[in-house]
């Protein structure tokens, strides 16, 4: 968390432990807070590290429907 921002990772064991024992963390989801508007926002990240505005869900005043949102994925844009 960061301010008004809440980043949610995934965390990944090591693939090939023979390489080293070091986990991934590959950021999945932004939730973030307009305290004007009071609500939360989805965005997603693409490929080049650059976060969007996730389109099937707009504004809400709670984070439980962004995180069902998220958890649903039926744009494939957050789970590979």
């Amino acid at each position: 968390m960061r301010g008004s921002i809440v980043t949610l990772y995934e965390l990944r064991a090591p693939r090939y432990p023979k390489y080293g024992p070091a986990w991934t963390r590959s950021a999945i989801a932004s939730l973030r807070y307009s305290p004007t508007r009071r609500r939360w926002t989805l965005f997603w990240m693409d490929h080049n590290g650059r976060w969007h505005r996730y389109g099937d869900s707009g504004p809400t005043p709670t984070v439980s429907a962004l995180l069902a949102e998220l958890d649903h994925d039926p744009t494939g844009v957050f789970w590979e």
